[in-house]
């Protein structure tokens, strides 16, 4: 039995603000790149439809702030997936 090759992709979702960074990269091709706020489901189903698999899922925290009483975290959103190889 061969071993399976794979691609692997990642993709990094700061939220939906419209200097917020997301982005999908790819081990064997271009990335995509920019990513609207409003198109995470979007990019999810279309990273299955290509057969990708989602391997990990991260929160990581970016940094606390306080706005006039309001607290929080600005979260960043890691994925990684990865799909069989296409020997083409």
């Amino acid at each position: 039995m061969e071993p399976t090759s794979w691609e692997y992709a990642i993709m990094v979702w700061d939220g939906e603000a419209a200097d917020a960074h997301r982005i999908v990269r790819f081990s064997h091709r271009s990335a995509w790149s920019p990513i609207s706020g409003n198109e995470y489901m979007q990019t999810l189903r279309e990273l299955g439809d290509e057969g990708f698999e989602l391997v990990t899922h991260q929160f990581l925290v970016r940094g606390k702030f306080d706005r006039g009483g309001l607290h929080g975290e600005t979260i960043r959103e890691l994925m990684s997936f990865k799909r069989p190889l296409d020997e083409e």
